[in-house]
């Protein structure tokens, strides 16, 4: 298995060449040139992201806050239903002997403290977006940028031609290149 690979030049010598073998590859890119099965990865469904947070949080734990059930689904849905702001969050849960679930959702509503609660001084989903921004070309990092800034959660090929203060074909390159870096 090979984890987090940023191109295929990286593990093209190491793939084996015997066809009964098979390799794992993890990437936050789609690696077009790797030239194999692909399976790109959504966002956990609710049922899967929900139990991921009850398992790290720890049932004992859950078992003594009043809360409840449905503000989990809440709190997951406030991490984007991704793993590891998933794991984060519950595990800081999980540690507080005053945090409720109610306290989880709220600092995860506070959109100034989203980021600074998904961090438990060993992960961190702000480190992990950083690393993935500074992984991007300027050109690509500039467009990210002035898309960003746009209101909603799609953009049309002219406006975001507007935005990035470019010609349309460029644009398309932009967000065709953000779309595999996912």
């Amino acid at each position: 298995m090979f984890d987090d690979v940023r191109e295929t030049a990286q593990i093209r010598p190491l793939l084996p060449a015997e066809p009964t073998c098979a390799v794992l590859v993890t990437s936050r890119r789609r690696l077009a040139a790797l030239e194999a099965t692909t399976v790109p990865l959504d966002v956990l469904p609710l049922p899967d992201a929900v139990e991921i947070f009850r398992s790290v949080a720890g049932q004992v734990r859950l078992a003594g806050d009043p809360d409840g059930n449905g503000i989990v689904a809440d709190i997951v849905e406030r991490c984007g239903r991704l793993p590891l702001a998933i794991r984060i969050a519950a595990a800081r849960y999980r540690v507080s002997a005053t945090h409720r679930l109610a306290d989880v959702k709220a600092d995860l509503m506070d959109a100034h403290r989203a980021l600074s609660v998904l961090d438990d001084g060993e992960r961190s989903v702000a480190a992990s977006i950083s690393m993935s921004v500074a992984d991007l070309p300027e050109t690509l990092r500039t467009a990210l940028v002035a898309l960003a800034a746009h209101p909603g959660s799609d953009i049309e090929g002219r406006a975001a031609a507007a935005a990035i203060g470019t010609d349309t074909a460029h644009a398309a390159w932009c967000l065709d290149q953000l779309a595999d870096r996912h």
